[in-house]
């Protein structure tokens, strides 16, 4: 029997997002994140964590920085009784200063690759799935793998809200922060069974 997740954005959308995060001193958690990421463990979703990092492409932190920020950010909260199934991190900007970096890739975000690795290793539904981001990349990647989407209005959220005119991708579902998001999923969810 195929799982179901919930694919999550991490800067903006799981903690504040600062422009680049470089070191897990940065890492800050927005409001409510241990409220929402117990609720939809509650309705037995797997949490994986999907974020495109191009500082590294950028020059910024490299790969092993990046790595340690994600595993910080599990530790984090996995002390506050939540584990975290997965966590991917796509370092590439084809406009980046690291050559080895410096690529079309298959999983910078709107590009579904990162969610369809996830799909891979733990047997996933995709169509039962969700995704929240605050950007409309975020969005995208989603929409791209067959996933229900949520923007939520922190981070960039806000602004991206100003520009729906210009979106390539329409979100399921508008949420102001992640609970309010993490609600109307397991709502949703509920309705579905």
């Amino acid at each position: 029997m195929a799982n179901k997740a919930v694919f999550l954005d991490r800067d903006g959308t799981l903690n504040y997002d600062y422009g680049y995060i470089k070191s897990p001193q940065e890492l800050k958690f927005l409001p409510q994140v241990e409220l929402s990421l117990k609720l939809l463990k509650k309705y037995n979703f797997k949490i994986i964590i999907v974020s495109n990092q191009s500082g590294v492409a950028r020059g910024y932190l490299n790969i092993s920085q990046a790595n340690l920020i994600n595993q910080c950010l599990k530790e984090e909260l996995f002390k506050l009784n939540i584990s975290i199934d997965g966590t991917y991190l796509c370092p590439h900007y084809l406009e980046g200063k690291v050559k080895k970096y410096k690529i079309d890739c298959s999983c910078r975000k709107p590009k579904p690759g990162m969610l369809y690795q996830a799909k891979e290793k733990y047997n996933l539904d995709l169509k039962q799935c969700f995704l929240i981001g605050d950007k409309i990349s975020d969005i995208g990647a989603g929409f791209n793998a067959g996933c229900k989407t949520v923007l939520v209005l922190t981070g960039y959220g806000s602004e991206e809200l100003k520009k729906r005119e210009e979106w390539t991708y329409q979100p399921d579902y508008i949420a102001d922060n992640l609970y309010l998001a993490a609600t109307w999923i397991t709502n949703y969810g509920s309705k579905e069974d």
